[in-house]
């Protein structure tokens, strides 16, 4: 996530009341700058780096909405999209 702005990818904004922690007052959902191939263990090596922060979960209405937006996006990379269908986590349109 990223704060907004026009030059952002705009396939997923979140606005103020959609998520207490860090959207404030529009977030673009960066699906560009993702990775995939990033194990559990580099994650958490991520966040005691403090390369990364962890929120509270997302409603399931909101993560529905930045699935959906990772595949409409232009900026998803393909293996990211292949992975949500294969995942069965979103219909491949």
């Amino acid at each position: 996530m990223t704060s907004w702005d026009p030059h952002e990818d705009q396939s997923c904004v979140l606005l103020k009341d959609e998520h207490s922690t860090c959207v404030i007052p529009r977030t673009c959902i960066t699906y560009s700058r993702g990775n995939a191939k990033a194990s559990n263990a580099d994650l958490g090596a991520m966040v005691s780096a403090k390369l990364i922060r962890v929120f509270e979960p997302v409603s399931a209405d909101v993560l529905a909405r930045i699935r959906n937006g990772a595949m409409l996006s232009l900026r998803t990379p393909k293996d990211f999209k292949r992975l949500l269908v294969e995942q069965g986590l979103v219909v491949n349109s």
